[in-house]
């Protein structure tokens, strides 16, 4: 088994280079990726949320572009509720897209397979999909993201980058593709990499080669090599073809950035993939942090969860931290990272769930709706410094 387990990463790397960098016949630049998710903020403003620039209301879009931003991030549910954050539905995203696109922004585009949210601890089948067998739910996930990315092109929003799936470390449609990275279930996993399969031929079969998305694969686990390591593992076993790595990184469940540094190195030199933090977030006041069942409050979560002072100062040198580390993956494979919630502001009356306040005070903008010093630092992550290029997504021919 050893020498089986060797091959894994040895597999992947094939498929990677017979894929993105191998035909490019439509090579696409990109540089580093200085991304910020921004899936509520519409309905924020719809609710009166108000953001500004050195104290003056401005477009938001005109502040993230001044300040250096150029990715936007947009969740996807199959057919939410509409309360609070729950509002990424088909017609909401599309709109969002277009005056992302519109604004000259490049468009990652997050599918969460599910009518709510979708992370390590909840990956519920959508409410029109129960039932189906496993056969049906594959065919499902295929037409669903063909169509899906069908219609963001028909608008003029084709997204530049998919996700399949959000944080599927412990896979997706549960029962049905439920996993975890230590699962030694083969019928299980067999299930799981069969849905993330389906959801990459469908963007693969959205559209012309050189217009298709790249898939990029994410998991939660920013500093936690052996799970990371266990499930890549079994997708390039499998022959997922996809062209990006993405983890979440929170300090305050996924560990110190040396932790981060530590499994983005050990990645990068397992599978030669491009790398993205996708997710991540600091706090701009101090907050308790929860981690492994502790919580930390104050100078403590300084001490042993953040090493940075949860305040705008702290906020903006934890970014210039972070784009250190990932500009600093080997072989120039760090090639972005993304901000979550980070247009979330206090606004009443939009439903926001009971932990709303705690994504309000990580936010980019203060509670009077000010951008903070951490939103032109992670602009200044954008700034030229090489000349990587992805090519075309996984399984162009």
């Amino acid at each position: 088994m050893k020498s089986l387990f060797f091959l894994f990463p040895v597999l992947c790397i094939s498929a990677f280079v017979q894929g993105a960098y191998a035909q490019q016949t439509a090579a696409r630049p990109m540089g580093f990726m200085a991304g910020v998710d921004v899936s509520e903020m519409a309905k924020l403003q719809q609710h009166g949320a108000v953001y500004k620039l050195d104290g003056v209301p401005l477009d938001p879009f005109k502040i993230f572009r001044q300040d250096g931003v150029n990715w936007m991030r947009v969740r996807l549910f199959v057919d939410p509720s509409g309360e609070g954050p729950l509002c990424n539905d088909l017609p909401y995203t599309l709109k969002l897209a277009r005056e992302i696109k519109a604004q000259g922004f490049r468009l990652l585009l997050d599918f969460h397979y599910s009518d709510t949210w979708a992370d390590p601890s909840q990956q519920m089948t959508p409410k029109a999909w129960a039932g189906l067998s496993h056969d049906q739910l594959v065919l499902k996930v295929k037409s669903y993201t063909r169509d899906t990315l069908r219609s963001f092109a028909a608008v003029n929003a084709a997204p530049d980058m998919v996700e399949i799936g959000n944080e599927i470390t412990n896979g997706m449609l549960w029962p049905d593709g439920r996993v975890s990275p230590a699962s030694t279930d083969k019928l299980q996993w067999a299930h799981f990499t069969d849905l993330v399969k389906a959801g990459s031929e469908g963007a693969r079969d959205s559209g012309p080669v050189a217009k298709r998305p790249l898939i990029l694969i994410h998991v939660d686990r920013g500093g936690d090599v052996k799970a990371s390591q266990l499930f890549y593992d079994h997708l390039c076993a499998a022959g997922v073809p996809f062209d990006v790595i993405g983890l979440s990184d929170y300090p305050w469940w996924q560990g110190s950035l040396y932790d981060l540094k530590t499994n983005l190195n050990e990645l990068a030199e397992r599978y030669g993939k491009p790398i993205v933090v996708v997710e991540t977030a600091f706090p701009y006041v101090p907050q308790s942090m929860e981690k492994d069942g502790q919580v930390y409050k104050g100078k403590d979560a300084v001490d042993h969860v953040l090493h940075y002072p949860p305040s705008p100062e702290g906020q903006a040198e934890y970014l210039r931290q972070m784009t250190d580390v990932v500009r600093s993956i080997p072989n120039q494979l760090g090639i972005g990272m993304f901000y979550w919630a980070a247009a979330w502001v206090k606004t009443d009356g939009w439903g926001a769930p009971s932990w709303s306040h705690d994504w309000e005070e990580r936010a980019l903008f203060n509670a009077d709706g000010d951008a903070l010093p951490a939103l032109k630092a992670l602009g200044e992550a954008a700034a030229p410094q090489d000349s990587k290029k992805l090519g075309n997504p996984s399984g162009a021919q």
